[in-house]
């Protein structure tokens, strides 16, 4: 029998712990609107995630926690901890040959499920065909590369971190990805338009709730308000001369958010671009509680009137943490 420390735990650095919320909200209520009109595979996702955040330690406490591998494998993995079977040499001689990024950074949900777009329809991919793309905390720009196979007009991306920025760019001139389809903006994606002293730990993420008095400004800005302010004038002056049918192009289609424990935050700053072009949303929300809990809450109550359709996915989890959880949200047409 072979004992190890954790590695990993409850991710409890941002705003709180997992456990302190289990505490001090009436979780009953939280969990019901968590799971309320979800389908059965993620039901069974928010089950083993809340069965990890009762049982296995918070991060901070992780060197004084060991366990029995064969023990938590038992307890705690599912059909979803496949990681090491995906990521098979044959996955990453693929990954090679398709992709070039400034270092090894190959993120199965990322290049294999395309953020929850791999296997959809026809019928959502042309709902998605020629529209503007969100890609908040952008990293290098993997995502970008999955992004433009489903065609949309364009691609702004979000970053802090100088670091990430730089390697983004390489990541488009190692891709040959053309000027005209993406644009990097180095902003935050949050509810309203301020500065912040913002921690930068380069390729550990970035995140506002790690801030410094030495640390430099970062600009943060609500989607609605770049949205509207700025690329919408900017679309309309560009396009004043072109045929009706490419109206579309101007439209918000994906939103995708891996922003670091801000997106409850975030989404309150796109409740505008979200009402007005329904767009197809995955957004992680395994970094703090608040993600977690209250991200699908708001969502629903943006598109109450919208016909959206929200699943909860963890394609490729890990036994002893919930990393990789992720709401994703669409028009329920589209997937008819």
């Amino acid at each position: 029998m072979e004992i190890k420390k954790f590695e990993c735990g409850m991710i409890d650095f941002l705003p709180s712990s997992f456990k302190d919320y289990f505490l001090e909200n009436n979780m009953p209520e939280k969990i019901a609107k968590l799971k309320s009109n979800l389908d059965e595979v993620s039901l069974e996702v928010v089950d083993s995630s809340l069965k990890k955040i009762l049982h296995l330690p918070d991060s901070k406490y992780k060197n004084v926690f060991y366990y029995d591998e064969e023990e938590l494998n038992k307890n705690f993995a599912d059909s979803r901890s496949c990681y090491y079977a995906l990521m098979t040499q044959e996955r990453y001689q693929y990954f090679a040959e398709h992709y070039k990024f400034p270092f090894l950074s190959y993120d199965a949900e990322v290049l294999i499920y395309h953020h929850s777009l791999f296997n959809r329809s026809d019928k959502f991919k042309n709902y998605l065909k020629n529209k503007i793309f969100i890609d908040g905390g952008s990293f290098i720009g993997d995502s970008v590369l999955v992004m433009l196979h489903y065609n949309p007009s364009k691609i702004f991306s979000f970053e802090i971190s100088d670091k990430n920025i730089e390697n983004y760019n390489l990541t488009m001139k190692l891709n040959n990805v053309s000027v005209d389809k993406f644009e990097i903006i180095k902003k935050g994606l949050t509810n309203n338009t301020h500065q912040q002293r913002i921690v930068d730990l380069q390729n550990e993420g970035v995140s506002e709730y790690l801030t410094s008095d030495n640390a430099d400004f970062v600009d943060f800005v609500s989607l609605d308000d770049f949205y509207f302010n700025e690329v919408l004038p900017r679309e309309r002056e560009r396009e004043r001369e072109r045929e009706r049918e490419r109206e579309r192009e101007r439209e918000v289609g994906f939103i995708k958010a891996d922003i670091e424990g801000s997106m409850v935050k975030a989404l309150q700053g796109m409740e505008k671009v979200i009402k007005t072009f329904r767009p197809v949303c995955s957004f992680a929300i395994y970094h703090s509680p608040f993600e977690f809990f209250e991200t699908k809450p708001l969502l629903e109550e943006y598109t109450k009137d919208l016909n959206y359709t929200f699943e909860v996915h963890n394609r490729v989890s890990f036994p002893d943490n919930i990393f990789g959880v992720t709401l994703f949200a669409y028009p329920t047409e589209i997937n008819e």
